[in-house]
């Protein structure tokens, strides 16, 4: 049987079993091992926000993998006027 630490975490109940099997499992893991985890698990990365306008879009589609990065800041272009309609909170696609 596999299991993903991700799934168990995310049904995670404290109930007694659970908690056991947490602490055998912090017992087992080297602490280089856990404190690489902490570090990973504690440090999100930073966001990146990026400008209303022409090269804002631009630097977002290319950060997105768009092949064509200058068709998405024209499909923006068009879809909010040059970002003066926007549908919703920061929706500038309709």
């Amino acid at each position: 049987m596999t299991i993903k630490l991700t799934d168990v975490a995310k049904y995670y109940d404290e109930l007694p079993h659970q908690v056991n099997a947490w602490n055998w499992l912090q017992g087992e893991v080297d602490p280089s091992t856990l404190e690489s985890f902490a570090t990973k698990y504690r440090n999100a990365p930073k966001l990146v926000t990026y400008t209303n306008d022409w090269n804002g879009v631009m630097a977002a589609g290319k950060a997105a993998g768009a092949k064509y990065p200058e068709v998405v800041a024209a499909q923006w272009a068009l879809e909010s006027a040059w970002g003066k309609h926007v549908s919703g909170t920061h929706n500038y696609f309709g």
